[in-house]
């Protein structure tokens, strides 16, 4: 096992989501979810499956992490699966970004305006 590995815990997609779930019910009142998308080439894949002998999958890959500062998680989205994923994941980011302060526009106006000055 890798320290990558390590530091990023890696699961199925469905796990993945609800692992996120936990993580924004845990962060409901105050904290932050950071959430971190990365494109994996097919290279990568073609390195490690020639080291273990295992046929390589094809096609690039999403790499999805996700971490509160302490639990981190993380995530390999194949393209068949990236459709039912996204929207599982557009569902669960809906329903947990309810804390969301709305900005008055007359006071990001005044703040720009006094720091131009």
């Amino acid at each position: 096992i890798s320290l990558k590995e390590i530091y990023f815990m890696l699961l199925e997609n469905d796990a993945f989501l609800s692992e996120l779930k936990d993580l924004f019910a845990k962060h409901k009142d105050h904290g932050t979810v950071f959430i971190i998308t990365k494109c994996v080439p097919e290279s990568q894949f073609l390195k490690k499956s020639k080291k273990t002998g295992a046929p390589a999958p094809t096609g690039i890959k999403c790499l999805m992490r996700a971490t509160d500062g302490k639990k981190k998680i993380s995530t390999i989205v194949l393209p068949k699966n990236a459709v039912k994923f996204q929207t599982s994941l557009a569902n669960i980011q809906k329903t947990n970004m309810d804390a969301l302060k709305v900005e008055n526009s007359k006071e990001c106006k005044e703040k720009k305006t006094k720091a131009q000055a």
